[in-house]
């Protein structure tokens, strides 16, 4: 991880803080010591966020190692299998709402229609 990421996740973490103390202080004047625990709330969902920020980070860098490994003849192929798929059909209806809405259709229920 790059230094300036680490200052990044730092100082989200450090900017979070205040949040927590005010909480605390909040707990601590209403004396509901028993509510304590969720002033730091605010800290653990911030963790989570970052833990889910570097997860996405490293799935990102492993899919472009996949990419570099692989030839521009088949990054091209591979694309353009997926253009024909997701490409619009014919247009048969009288309107293009009813085209646009019997195509979503489709895709929402493959099945059914």
């Amino acid at each position: 991880m790059s230094p300036k990421k680490k200052k990044d996740i730092f100082f989200l973490f450090i900017c979070n803080l205040p949040v927590s103390g005010m909480m605390i202080y909040w707990f601590i004047l209403e004396k509901e010591y028993s509510s304590l625990p969720w002033a730091l709330l605010p800290q653990a969902v911030m963790v989570l966020c970052i833990v889910i920020m570097l997860l996405q980070e490293k799935h990102i860098l492993k899919k472009e190692e996949r990419i570099k490994d692989r030839s521009e003849a088949d990054l091209h192929q591979e694309a353009f299998e997926k253009y024909e798929i997701n490409a619009f059909h014919d247009i048969n209806s009288a309107s293009m709402a009813k085209d646009l809405k019997k195509i979503y259709r489709t895709k929402l229920f493959p099945i059914v229609f």
